[in-house]
């Protein structure tokens, strides 16, 4: 399954270890579904448009990341969070649908040159 949706959230700085800064985050986001497929005995079924699947959700995550420098311009992050699902409108339907996520990610963070931004 695909979402495309609109997110906010923060980090808030925990401690700092030499160079190493540890962060926690959380964020809310609004999301619906623009492609998605489910299999079932070998059928396979297109899930746009079907009425549980046709919501918006509202996305909950929380995680936690540490941060790097690299050199005086750039730094290596990397975090996990996890995810939770609410459905804003389910309709008529008992069933819910509950989607849970983990995530693990690097990245680079990488001053611009008119940036003279404090990692």
């Amino acid at each position: 399954m695909s979402y495309l949706g609109i997110k906010a959230g923060t980090d808030i700085k925990l401690f700092q270890w030499n160079d190493l800064m540890f962060f926690a985050n959380g964020s809310i986001a609004s999301e619906f579904l623009i492609r998605g497929t489910q299999t079932i005995n070998n059928d396979v079924f297109n899930l746009v448009g079907e009425e549980e699947f046709n919501n918006n959700i509202l996305f909950l995550r929380a995680g936690v990341s540490m941060q790097y420098p690299i050199s005086t311009r750039a730094a290596i992050v990397a975090g996990y969070n996890y995810g939770s699902s609410i459905l804003i409108n389910s309709g008529i339907s008992a069933e819910k649908l509950t989607l849970n996520a983990h995530q693990f990610g690097i990245g680079f963070i990488i001053n611009l040159p008119t940036c003279y931004c404090d990692f």
